[in-house]
């Protein structure tokens, strides 16, 4: 389910990178990272998901243990991780 959310948001104009990792302890902690050109980038990937996967499977939020820790923070270009620098839109 995460997985696919990640691969959408890949595909969506304006992502530079997305990925899932789940805790090294196995007790289903997982991270959901992904970089955006910008929040309208961001917006675009959040409505895709809300109208191609939530409205078929649910969503996710139903599933979780707690509120996710979720925050939107600003990144300098020359910060990007190199696979981030090298993709063009």
């Amino acid at each position: 389910m995460l997985q696919r959310r990640q691969l959408l948001r890949k595909r969506t104009e304006g992502c530079l990178e997305a990925w899932v990792s789940k805790s090294m302890d196995g007790k289903g902690m997982f991270i959901v990272q992904a970089i955006y050109l910008d929040e309208n980038s961001w917006r675009l990937a959040n409505d895709r998901i809300e109208d191609e996967l939530d409205s078929k499977d649910g969503g996710f939020q139903d599933l979780l243990s707690g509120p996710p820790l979720v925050g939107i923070f600003a990144l300098d270009e020359e910060e990007l991780p190199g696979a981030a620098k090298n993709h063009t839109t």
